[in-house]
């Protein structure tokens, strides 16, 4: 003769149970209780953190490569000690006579420039794309020059740095 046995369930959010039952005795009762659930924001942030780091990494050595391609700066030149460094000052490298790397970059609009400086220049507007931070400047009343005098520079920086 069959025994006739009962099955109960307990589904919850963060466990389930079960037992087995023949009417008298409880044959088996089990429970497992799962992982708490966690947010995807910090692996998001991390990941995207990562793939921002990695795109000014290319985009550095993107530059690195260019000026080594076009035989402005060779590529022995640019990766020894230093040589990156805005601020460094010995006897093979001499520091910029500006103060900080964004007034060497107002003074390379409108004069001349070592390679060296040139590639300062380029290499700090790739490390940083820019913000929104400065969303209450009116541009409208500020001193600017117009896109054809600044593409006009640029080419004429470039060709002299080439020519160097």
């Amino acid at each position: 003769m069959e025994k006739e046995l009962v099955y109960g369930f307990d589904i919850g959010i963060a466990s389930t149970g079960s037992a087995v039952s023949d009417g008298k005795n409880i044959i088996y009762m089990g429970t497992h209780v799962f992982n708490e659930a966690t947010e995807a924001k910090e692996p998001r942030l991390n990941r995207g953190a990562r793939r921002n780091l990695a795109r000014k990494k290319w985009r550095k050595d993107q530059l690195k490569d260019a000026f080594d391609d076009f035989g402005v700066l060779s590529r022995l030149e640019i990766d020894q000690d230093g040589y990156l460094c805005f601020t460094t000052d010995n006897d093979l490298i001499s520091r910029p006579i500006d103060n900080t790397v964004y007034h060497l970059r107002k003074r390379a609009l409108t004069g001349k420039v070592s390679k060296r400086e040139l590639f300062l220049c380029l290499y700090s507007m790739l490390h940083a794309r820019g913000h929104f931070l400065l969303e209450t400047i009116k541009f409208s009343e500020t001193e600017t020059i117009t896109f054809e005098d600044f593409k006009e520079r640029f080419y004429d920086a470039i060709a002299e740095a080439i020519e160097l």
